[in-house]
Formats: C-alpha cells, sequence, structure tokens
C-alpha cells in the first residue's frame, strides 16, 4: 500500500507551527527553526514558508526580523473578533477553521432592556431579528453571541440559517448593507452557569463580555449584539 504523501502549502504549514506553538512545543522567548530547515521539513519553497510565517505574525504569535530567526512572542493567537469585519472573514485571513452553532431558532424578538439601557438608538426600534449563535475556531468554542438586526422589518420569510451563511454577508448581498461603524462596551464578568457548559468553562471563570451597536451605510438599520469571550487561549483585539 502507498503512503500517502501530504503536500504543505502555506495554509497548511502555518496551522501545523500554529498549533506547535499554541500546545506549547515552542515557549514564548523560543526561536523557530531558520527558513532553509522549514523548507526542507515540509518540502516547499522559501516563498511558501515565509507566507505561512507571515501568517503567524498576523496572528501574533511570533516575530520576525530581517536577518534571524522568528521568536515567539505569544503563546495565544490575537484574534479581531470585534472589529467591523464578519467572524468568517477573520477566520479566513487568520488561516484558523471556523465554525457556528445556532443555540436557538432565528426570528423577530424584543431587543433587551440593557442594550436599550446603552445605546439609545435601540429604544427606536419595536423587535430586530434575533440570531444567537456559539462560535469557534478549529476545535474550540470562542464566544457566544447574540445578535439583532434592527430595521428589516419586511423580512417576515426565508431567514437564512445562520449557522451555514454569514449574517454580514447576508445583509450586503440581498440588502446592500454594510457595517461602517461600531461602538462597543466591555466588561469582565464571571461567566454565567448558562453559559460556562457552552462555552467549555467552569461556572464564575472570568470571562468578556462586549456590548455593540454596529452603525451601517442604510440608516434605517442598525445591528445590536451581546458577545461573551472567552478568553483561556485567544486573545481578543478589536
Amino acid at each position: 500500500m502507498t503512503e500517502q504523501v501530504i503536500k504543505y502549502n502555506s495554509q497548511l504549514i502555518a496551522k501545523d507551527l500554529s498549533k506547535q506553538v499554541t500546545t506549547g512545543q515552542y515557549q514564548v522567548g523560543d526561536q523557530l527553526p531558520p527558513e532553509k530547515q522549514l523548507c526542507e521539513q515540509y518540502q516547499c519553497s522559501r516563498m511558501t514558508v515565509r507566507r505561512a510565517l507571515q501568517t503567524l505574525v498576523d496572528q501574533g504569535l511570533i516575530v520576525r526580523h530581517r536577518g534571524k530567526r522568528s521568536k515567539v512572542i505569544r503563546n495565544r493567537k490575537t484574534v479581531g473578533l470585534l472589529s467591523v469585519q464578519g467572524f468568517s472573514d477573520l477566520s479566513k485571513k487568520l488561516n484558523i477553521e471556523p465554525w457556528t452553532e445556532l443555540l436557538s431558532p432565528s426570528g423577530f424578538v424584543v431587543i433587551p432592556d440593557e442594550l436599550k439601557a446603552l445605546f439609545a438608538e435601540a429604544n427606536e426600534f419595536e423587535s430586530a431579528l434575533g440570531v444567537m449563535r456559539k462560535r469557534g475556531m478549529d476545535q474550540e468554542a470562542i464566544l457566544i453571541e447574540q445578535t439583532y438586526v434592527a430595521g428589516l422589518e419586511e423580512l417576515t420569510a426565508g431567514i437564512p440559517d445562520f449557522s451555514q451563511q454569514s449574517l454580514f454577508q447576508f445583509l450586503e448581498q440581498d440588502f446592500g448593507i454594510e457595517i461602517v461603524n461600531a461602538s462597543q462596551s466591555f466588561q469582565a464578568i464571571a461567566c454565567p452557569q448558562q453559559l460556562a457548559t457552552d462555552l467549555g468553562v467552569a461556572a464564575d471563570a472570568p470571562i468578556l463580555r462586549v456590548d455593540r451597536m454596529l452603525q451601517t451605510n442604510d440608516r434605517g438599520v442598525v445591528v445590536f449584539s451581546t458577545v461573551f469571550c472567552k478568553t483561556e487561549h485567544f486573545i481578543i483585539s478589536v
């Protein structure tokens, strides 16, 4: 039986090196092998290795200096989850496999009073399209988000399966709506019991709560959300 040989591209190399860093094979302060050795190890060109190393730079794991070996500076990936880019787009940029699980059926609901107290604009809407999801990268859950898209009352049927489709892409492709600005409120909290199992943490473990208002290029459509982020293995950036 012929043994199958893996043909490594920059994405596979980045994923393999990233796993070695985040699982402790390389510690903070360690140097990665030189580019020539990595080329031999993965049987690829130097350009392919350099693209892979740049991905680790983008993840916040290593630093590179011309003429020197790459150095590990962090053992947790820095993920810009809270930017105006969507989760799926950021996952692809960072070469991390994303997944999404719906935690409740999507439909029109009332925006919670907590968000109305934080963002006056939320009081202008009687209801909003509610989407509650657990989201992760590779095998690990990272966050739970409850999102409210206000101003889409005409959407009475055909709500997509947002475990399979990006919410931001849906807004852009079907309505021409793009996110243009974000207002965010951050709070460190003890993880509530009902979220602990879904996030894979102990009850009362420290997590990050982010309440957001995302303005769009359509003044009649505003996105509100509450996001609970696990930061054990990821550093959340904005």
